[in-house]
């Protein structure tokens, strides 16, 4: 968050590229909710909603997360990406150890979909963005 805080209020609703930054926070709190509820249907043997979405590089759950978390205001932004993220870690902190990497008979391109896969895939992305606002606020 900290690089988020570190964006100046002047670009926070700029574009830069094809996002505002409170457009990747928005989409952050998004994928926090997307996954908690995907591995809930995991769990249940059933695909997360989100993989539905998956030929078009996401574009429709990332376009739904920036229209649902609709707040302009940064504090408050920030306080739902918390708390979404929070939530997150308190549902996997509960997880018992074998269902991380489960198989629960879902599968993408012939291999097993798990909680272990989907949550590397979130910590991904949260890098690629921290990296991104970085770079966004070191070249101004």
């Amino acid at each position: 968050m900290q690089y988020v805080e570190a964006i100046p209020h002047d670009l926070w609703l700029t574009k830069i590229v094809n996002w505002t930054p409170r457009d990747v926070v928005a989409h952050l709190i998004g994928w926090n909710v997307c996954m908690l509820e995907g591995c809930e249907l995991m769990r249940a043997g059933k695909a997360p909603t989100y993989l539905n979405d998956r030929e078009h590089d996401y574009r429709h759950v990332n376009a739904a997360s920036v229209d649902r978390y609709a707040a302009r205001d940064r504090a408050t932004l920030l306080s739902e990406l918390e708390a979404s993220f929070r939530g997150l870690e308190q549902y996997l902190t509960g997880l018992e150890a074998a269902a991380w990497g489960a198989d629960t008979g879902i599968r993408l391109g012939g291999r097993p979909v798990t909680i272990r896969g989907s949550i590397r895939a979130l910590a991904r992305d949260y890098d690629h963005h921290r990296q991104r606002l970085a770079e966004w606020r070191s070249g101004l």
